[in-house]
């Protein structure tokens, strides 16, 4: 004996209000089992209870030889299969409704620019508000990396403009005392002393 087939109802879709109308009718024709179906019909037994599960929509050849073993009217479900395929077609056409947050705002379009991520979970979560978000991501990124090359820059010891200079000139004389006189070379930065005069060697003749 198989195992019992689970419950379905027809208000759950029309691919169980499908399988549950396959049931029926392998009902009236005696319960039979689906290993002598498959005879019938066949087809292996799990084709058969797949197509009467529930689960997906079973094949117009699948069905025509599920009814024909259970000897059904094949026109009549061979109409009833296409109708059931073009409501299942327009069903997959239809678009999602968009789910409420706890809120009750919706999570479409009118949940308004300033929602941060956890509002703008209906649409399309983290990924969508950083797709939303992303150029000012970009500009933060390129605000720190510039601020870090100028400090960069600045402790490997950069030339300093001109203007800069010339506006601190005293800083450098007062810190390198006054200027020697002239033809003596004087550095506003190094301090060195004099060079004291060389003695003349004395003869020894």
């Amino acid at each position: 004996m198989g195992r019992p087939e689970r419950d379905l109802s027809p208000e759950e879709g029309p691919v169980q209000a499908f399988a549950v109308a396959l049931r029926r009718l392998r009902e009236d024709a005696g319960s039979p089992t689906y290993r002598a179906l498959s005879e019938r019909a066949h087809y292996s037994a799990t084709v058969l209870s797949r197509a009467a599960g529930g689960r997906v929509f079973p094949s117009l050849e699948v069905t025509l030889a599920f009814v024909r073993a259970c000897g059904g009217d094949e026109d009549a479900w061979a109409r009833r299969w296409h109708r059931v395929s073009e409501e299942i077609s327009r069903r997959a056409e239809e678009p999602p409704v968009p789910a409420e947050d706890g809120g009750g705002r919706s999570g479409g379009p009118d949940a308004g620019p300033d929602a941060g991520p956890g509002e703008e979970a209906g649409r399309g979560g983290l990924a969508g508000w950083a797709r939303r978000h992303g150029r000012l991501l970009v500009a933060v990124v390129v605000v720190v990396v510039a601020g870090g090359v100028a400090l960069g820059a600045a402790a490997r010891g950069v030339e300093l403009a001109p203007g800069w200079i010339s506006s601190n000139q005293h800083v450098t004389d007062r810190a390198a005392g006054p200027r020697p006189g002239p033809g003596r070379c004087w550095s506003p930065l190094r301090r060195s002393p004099p060079r004291r005069p060389a003695r003349p060697r004395r003869s020894t003749c």
